[in-house]
């Protein structure tokens, strides 16, 4: 009869951790979601306002922007083609270079040490081909001038 009672007690024990086993990885699982839907929300918010900003400056007009980025980012190089391409200077990461020298169309790059996540914004201008400002504390500051159709930045 103790036999039976201790087998039992073990089984107990066994589902006990097993259930715990399965809450912890599904309580993980659900957090790393929730962490991933978050960083989503934060790129679309970071690409929402800089698209808002560089098309809403005004003909003569200077603002200075503040934008922040989610963690990870070092970096954000943007690319205008119309530019002299004397001018470019070598990106430091050499997928923006690749990028830029295949005249892809997006001319907005985040470089993290995962592949870059980029967008196009049509308005957008710059004094060189290619300008990457450095990104700190997930933040990042632009001077955005308006000239009329299109708006220039510089880090």
């Amino acid at each position: 009869m103790q036999k039976k009672a201790q087998i039992s007690q073990i089984i107990v024990y066994l589902f006990i951790a097993l259930v715990l086993v399965a809450t912890v990885l599904f309580g993980y699982r659900l957090i790393k979601g929730m962490k991933h839907k978050a960083e989503i929300a934060e790129l679309t918010k970071f690409e929402t306002d800089l698209k808002s900003d560089i098309e809403s400056v005004g003909r003569g007009s200077t603002v200075f922007e503040t934008y922040y980025v989610p963690i990870g980012f070092r970096e954000v190089c943007f690319f205008d083609y119309k530019a002299d391409p004397f001018l470019a200077e070598a990106a430091y990461d050499p997928i923006v270079n690749d990028a830029y020298y295949g005249q892809v169309k997006e001319n907005v790059f985040l470089v993290s040490n995962d592949p870059p996540v980029s967008y196009y914004i049509h308005s957008l201008k710059l004094t060189k081909p290619i300008d990457c400002v450095k990104v700190a504390g997930n933040k990042f500051e632009l001077k955005l001038e308006g000239k009329g159709a299109a708006t220039v930045i510089s880090g």
